[in-house]
Formats: structure tokens, sequence, C-alpha cells
């Protein structure tokens, strides 16, 4: 189950990546260009963390929050609840994903938009969806079985 675990950050890493490259090459930055209704692809860089908090944080404050949400991610899985696993490989694939784009310009790229909404990518989309599962998952299992993985 580990290689799977491997296989779901890795995923949420590669596809986090290629967006933004794609991105990157189609848009120049501050460019928008409407893929639906209410969803836009724009060429953003951030400086702060998800969806543009903390901004201007420091160089060194959101690499090392990074760098703690990857060692929770890794407590996390190390607990081998299947429910939670894999919802925590989801959000550290993210974090990683947002912690190597950052190495290059203290910046990561962000290209999706919606109304209302600041700029984000699909490692914030993992990260807020893997914590929430995680969330669900932790704060609802009282009285019941929940599978464990070998």
């Amino acid at each position: 189950m580990g290689l799977a675990l491997i296989g779901v950050a890795g995923a949420a890493l590669a596809i986090d990546a290629s967006t933004k490259s794609a991105s990157g090459a189609s848009l120049d930055p501050g460019e928008r260009s409407q893929i639906l209704p209410g969803l836009a692809m724009v060429h953003a860089e951030n400086s702060g963390a998800a969806f543009g908090l903390l901004a201007g944080g420091g160089t060194w404050l959101l690499p090392a929050i990074s760098a703690l949400a990857i060692v929770a991610g890794i407590v996390i899985l190390s607990r081998r609840r299947l429910l939670v696993s894999i919802p925590g490989a989801l959000a550290m694939g993210g974090a990683v994903g947002n912690l190597v784009d950052r190495f290059g310009d203290s910046r990561v790229t962000d290209w999706l938009e919606l109304p209302n909404w600041p700029p984000f990518n699909l490692a914030d989309v993992s990260i807020v969806v893997g914590i929430a599962l995680v969330a669900m998952q932790l704060l609802g299992r009282t009285g019941t079985r929940e599978t464990q993985f070998d």
C-alpha cells in the first residue's frame, strides 16, 4: 500500500507541475483566458501561501510551513489508516508541488481563477481537499471501525 500512497502524492505533484507549465507556456504573466463561464485561466505569480494568503511572509516562512506540512503528512501516512492516508498523500503531493515551485524565485504559479476568489493552482486544491478529507475522517470516526492496511 505504501507504493499506492507514493503514487497518489506523485500524481498530485505531476499533474500540478504539468498544469503550471502549460499555463506558463500559454499565457504571459497577468494574462487571462476564459475557460468556462465563471472559470478563467490566468498566469499569476504568488509569493504567498495557498490562495495568496500570507503574501510577503518572507523567504523562509512559507518553505518552513510547507516542510512542516510534509512532515505532518509523513506522520499521517505512518498511521496506516487507509481512509486517512490516501487524502494525506494527496495533501502531501500538493505541498511538495508548491514547495518545488517556490525553490526558483520564492513564488508559486497560480493559473485558475473563480469569481471573487484569488488565483490558485491544483497543488492548492490537493492540499485543501486532502486536509478536508483527513479532518472528516478523524473527526467523524467515533464509534466506527476504520480500515487499516499493512
